[in-house]
């Protein structure tokens, strides 16, 4: 599944390492994940989400306030491959609250997932291990190149994160499924009212991918009740903590409680 980020030559999976014929070796770090980023492919020095916003989201997520999105995911993926075995990539996969989860549900098949952070893998392994998963593999790895073989995965996930559609075309088994999640128009609308004076819908993306034919698009929609912990984290882990006005995060952040709308659309994919 894994091709060598210098040569492209296919990966060996050893006992302690990935090394392929040209004798290019990647170790397994004992904190449970590959990094198969090399050092021209980052753009810092401690590339992806830092150790703050990780467990921001960490704590967040635990609380299953967006369990239903990871749900849907599940059911869709089953709806897709119809309890056949399958190879399954989660691009970008963060933390794992969604990664972990599908593949819990599908222990017949593998997963792969890569991410910039390398706070973000270590959460996701150490999850993974408290929910005795053992079908998920994860990497340090760049998604505008991705370390795997062509035309080697069959469901491919995309949430929240930058696209690279040609890239993802590339790895994805002709007729292969990508599925992409984004906030829908009124995503945390009531949460933006507490730090905006002005509240601005978000702009809906063009559907339209190249190399890829879109199948159905699945809007997710609910109402959560967040107390102060909970908004603090959510906070955190969205773009807004970075360029929202000091008076409305102070506002924010002085809430007992709140409820505020979660909308996502979830575009499904077939790859051509």
């Amino acid at each position: 599944m894994l091709k060598c980020p210098v040569c492209n030559l296919l990966l060996n999976n050893a006992e302690k390492q990935y090394i392929c014929d040209n004798n290019h070796s990647f170790d397994k770090n004992k904190k449970g994940y590959t990094n198969l980023l090399l050092s021209n492919q980052m753009h810092s020095f401690d590339p992806g989400d830092n150790q703050e916003m990780i467990n921001a989201r960490v704590n967040f997520l635990k609380t299953d306030k967006y369990h239903i999105l990871r749900e849907n995911l599940y059911k869709i993926i089953n709806k897709y491959t119809n309890n056949k075995e399958f190879t399954f990539l989660d691009i970008a996969c963060g933390e794992g609250y969604y990664t972990n989860y599908i593949m819990s549900k599908f222990n017949n098949s593998n997963g792969y997932a890569i991410d910039l952070s390398k706070y973000a893998l270590i959460s996701a392994n150490r999850n993974r291990r408290e929910l005795n998963i053992n079908n998920i593999n994860y990497y340090l790895a760049s998604l505008s190149k991705l370390p795997f073989l062509d035309n080697s995965i069959d469901v491919a996930l995309n949430c929240f994160a930058p696209l690279d559609a040609k890239e993802f075309s590339r790895v994805i088994k002709k007729d292969g499924i990508f599925i992409r999640v984004l906030p829908s128009t009124y995503h945390l609308w009531e949460l933006k009212e507490v730090l905006y004076k002005e509240v601005i819908e978000n702009k809906e993306k063009d559907s339209n991918l190249d190399n890829f034919e879109l199948l159905e698009v699945v809007e997710v929609n609910d109402l959560i009740k967040l107390n102060n912990d909970e908004i603090n984290n959510l906070f955190l882990m969205t773009p807004y903590y970075y360029k929202s006005p000091i008076e409305g995060s102070n506002k924010l952040k002085s809430l007992e409680y709140l409820e505020t709308r979660i909308s996502f659309k979830i575009y499904i994919y077939k790859n051509l």
